[in-house]
């Protein structure tokens, strides 16, 4: 019993077609008509968590402004 000869579909090519329709759907559904601009974020992880959201919203354009000192 050999476990390289298991076959979990990973490798298949029906995956990865699916895989690359899905990846040029959401390329085509990018945006260049909104900027998202943060403004005082103090938490790192919102800073994740936003730029996260805009990539899976498509958005292309994020702008950060810094608090004066």
């Amino acid at each position: 019993d050999d476990d390289d000869d298991d076959d979990d579909g990973m490798d298949s090519p029906e995956l990865e077609n699916r895989m690359l329709r899905k990846a040029e759907t959401v390329i085509q559904w990018r945006t260049s008509r909104l900027i998202l601009i943060i403004e005082r974020c103090t938490n790192d992880h919102n800073y994740s968590a936003i730029l996260r959201t805009a990539e899976a919203l498509g958005i292309q354009t994020v702008w950060t402004i810094e608090p004066p000192i």
